[in-house]
């Protein structure tokens, strides 16, 4: 398997289990429903999986539909959706209701990143948030995602990023910056 594909395959692991044959089931019910198909591309290397609420007969159908799909050869453009899109959507319609298609990027930090100047990190866990109250909304600092680290500028926390999911070979990680501390290498 190529890196780019160990990296799809890692990506769709830490957002989902996998239940019997490799069909997807929810890491975290509460946050958001198991999509129907994810499909991610690049590098020559195409990984999808599927929910385990799709009918056999039209998964069977679907997982014909992708592995005809060729890979986009380099990093796709944010927005990237397989040549098939519009008959892997017509495939799955015929199981119920689809929500509208997701796309978005996703990033691999290679390590540790310089600090802007001004910049305070602080790092912590559930049930470390008390030293950030009055420095932040306090309905985030309470909601706070461990393990976390906020950038502080000027004593006011600027930017969060927090565990949004964890599985035990990676993390998926949640960003915000605050006005009006965007645009400025914080987050």
């Amino acid at each position: 398997m190529s890196d780019a594909a160990a990296l799809l395959r890692l990506e769709i692991a830490t957002c989902w289990l996998t239940g019997d044959g490799g069909r997807l089931r929810s890491r975290t019910p509460e946050w958001r429903p198991v999509p129907v198909l994810t499909v991610g591309g690049g590098a020559g290397a195409l990984c999808w999986a599927q929910s385990s609420e799709v009918p056999a007969a039209i998964a069977t159908a679907v997982a014909g539909g992708v592995a005809a799909t060729t890979p986009p050869a380099t990093t796709p453009a944010v927005g990237w959706a397989p040549g098939s899109a519009s008959t892997l959507l017509d495939l799955l319609a015929g199981g119920g209701a689809l929500r509208p298609p997701e796309r978005g990027p996703s990033y691999v930090v290679p390590g540790a990143l310089p600090v802007p100047v001004g910049v305070q990190l602080v790092a912590g866990h559930d049930g470390d948030e008390e030293p950030l109250r009055g420095m932040m909304p306090e309905r985030d600092r309470t909601s706070l995602l461990g393990p976390w680290t906020v950038a502080v500028v000027d004593g006011q926390v600027a930017a969060v990023c927090e565990t949004a999911r964890s599985a035990p070979r990676s993390v998926e990680a949640g960003v915000r910056t605050y006005e009006p501390y965007r645009r400025q290498g914080l987050a």
